[in-house]
């Protein structure tokens, strides 16, 4: 699990200046290894929701992000994996739609329901389930929990679904950096 701090404040070109990041040891593979991701009880979710919050926790301390949701100078932006299968299924896509989920937005709502109905399913219902798979179907509801984590740590309210995520970022500014 990957956050990265941005700031556009101060920087008269409106460059991203980074602020902060944070590997966690703590993935979907990691969660699901330690948790189980076939049948995840309400109580194992809950408890994946808390090792994540404290994982993350350090790291609201350090940037005091908080202070900075209260002025109303966040926004929370998910990139691939779990927010975009979470964009497909809140949408009711009958197959994953990268031009449909990349650049919609879940509320903090809809993210809570949508990973609450995705743990109400059976394993092989996720399998079934035309926005997850079985590649993804044991890992989702880990992934549900760090996002729930990330939500209730930092109560944005909303997340920006981008469905290109760090690597497509890497190239776009090795692609600039090479032509500028």
């Amino acid at each position: 699990t990957e956050l990265v701090w941005l700031s556009l404040e101060d920087d008269p070109d409106g460059e991203p200046r980074i602020e902060g990041f944070l590997s966690v040891p703590q993935g979907v593979v990691t969660l699901a290894d330690r948790y189980g991701g076939r049948a995840v009880t309400e109580d194992v979710y809950d408890a994946m929701v808390e090792e994540m919050r404290q994982a993350i926790l350090p790291f609201e301390r350090r940037h005091a992000i908080g202070g900075r949701i209260a002025e109303g100078k966040v926004q929370l932006l998910g990139s691939s994996g779990t927010v975009t299968t979470l964009a497909g299924v809140h949408l009711e896509l009958p197959r994953y739609d990268r031009s449909r989920v990349d650049g919609s937005s879940l509320s903090f709502d809809e993210i809570r329901r949508a990973s609450r109905r995705l743990a109400a399913l059976t394993y092989a219902e996720r399998v079934a389930h035309p926005c997850i798979g079985g590649d993804r179907a044991d890992l989702v509801l880990a992934g549900c929990a760090i996002l729930e984590a990330i939500c209730a740590l930092w109560a944005v309210g909303r997340v920006v679904v981008a469905d290109r995520g760090i690597r497509e970022g890497i190239l776009l500014g090795l692609f600039t950096g090479a032509a500028g």
